[in-house]
């Protein structure tokens, strides 16, 4: 999938704005929280909407648990994971904008 594909999209609440880094996994996208109108960067694992059902479904439990263990990290040199989702085949995690 081409990550410009998804600019301007709802994903969850957050809707997504601009593409501010491309990687191998994904895209990372400045996004604007409808409830907040706050800015949020969305990482966008766009490799996992091409996997195999049995694929996606071990990528999602790696993800989650992985998730997991970021969530439980607090360091001031480390953003912090907000969220970690799955909708519409998309996962992504959100984290703050730092700009």
């Amino acid at each position: 999938m081409n990550a410009e594909a998804l600019v301007g999209k709802k994903l969850g609440s957050y809707m997504l704005r601009r593409v501010i880094g491309v990687g191998s996994m994904g895209a990372v996208y400045l996004a604007r929280q409808q409830q907040s109108r706050g800015e949020y960067v969305l990482k966008v694992f766009l490799q996992a909407s091409s996997l195999e059902p049995l694929q996606y479904i071990d990528f999602l439990l790696r993800f989650r648990q992985e998730m997991g263990l970021v969530a439980s990290l607090n360091h001031p040199h480390i953003l912090p994971v907000l969220e970690n989702e799955e909708r519409d085949g998309l996962v992504y995690l959100v984290m703050p904008y730092v700009h």
